[in-house]
């Protein structure tokens, strides 16, 4: 953070711990529905595939190698 926003850090910080915590949130609500509606686990191992591939393919198209803060 303190590379990306040198004078907003903390905010920063706090945004990307709110966030994490509302995923956490949401995702352990999200299996617990599918797994009780379901009675497997097989959709929620598909689901983070799906999500692990995408998040893959827009890393591979986004990142470069050219330096962006000096």
């Amino acid at each position: 953070m303190a590379d990306i926003a040198p004078g907003s850090a903390g905010q920063m910080f706090g945004l990307c711990g709110t966030f994490a915590s509302l995923a956490g949130i949401i995702a352990t609500s999200s299996v617990g529905l599918i797994v009780e509606r379901t009675g497997s686990f097989d959709l929620v191992f598909k689901c983070t595939a799906l999500l692990y591939l995408l998040g893959t393919l827009v890393w591979n198209r986004l990142c470069t190698g050219e330096v962006v803060f000096s």
